[in-house]
């Protein structure tokens, strides 16, 4: 009888640290919070990941952080930089899944992005309105483009895609995607 009521407590002990658990992630997981440095605010997603918010970073080459306070980033929130002035190279860690709409939208300085190994969605506008923007180098894995993704972007010539024409071909492409590119604009295959 006693070995049946240890296995009962330690059942209802399981039970009450998984819901309290539960209720932590979700009553957190709209707050934004600072991460130790100071440098960058963000929100958490799940147990293990969290959503990069914004940034008071000011220099002009910008890498944003593989974890935050001990949370992968795994996607950048819709507009979380947008008109940043200084920024001019951007550089990702390859946990990164996810760049949301306008993320990097109307940053005049920015020249030149290196996006990650494991990106999987690149969001309407997420780089629109970058007149500087010449270089983009992209590898394979990404599954959709969002719309007007480079629009407003005049001197971004050529993309260098890491990967095949097939799999060039094979990634989701929203409406409009190359607009307002250069009539020479072309994809640069290096598999």
């Amino acid at each position: 009888m006693k070995k049946r009521s240890w296995i009962i407590v330690l059942i209802l002990a399981c039970l009450l640290l998984a819901g309290g658990l539960y209720m932590f992630l979700n009553q957190n997981k709209e707050k934004e919070f600072w991460d130790a440095g100071g440098q960058y605010r963000y929100r958490i997603r799940d147990a293990y990941t969290a959503v990069l918010v914004s940034s008071r970073h000011q220099e002009a080459e910008m890498h944003i952080p593989e974890d935050l306070d001990n949370y992968t980033v795994s996607e950048i929130a819709a507009e979380a930089f947008y008109g940043h002035q200084s920024v001019a190279l951007l550089t990702f860690p390859d946990g990164l899944e996810v760049i949301g709409e306008r993320a990097f939208s109307h940053c005049p300085k920015l020249e030149e992005v290196t996006l990650p190994e494991g990106l999987r969605r690149l969001e309407a506008e997420a780089f629109s309105h970058n007149p500087s923007l010449q270089r983009v180098i992209m590898r394979p894995g990404v599954v959709s483009l969002g719309k007007q993704l480079f629009e407003g972007c005049t001197n971004l010539h050529s993309l260098t895609f890491l990967g095949t024409q097939e799999e060039w071909d094979s990634i989701e492409k929203g409406a409009n995607w190359q607009k307002d590119l250069p009539d020479d604009f072309r994809i640069i295959f290096e598999p």
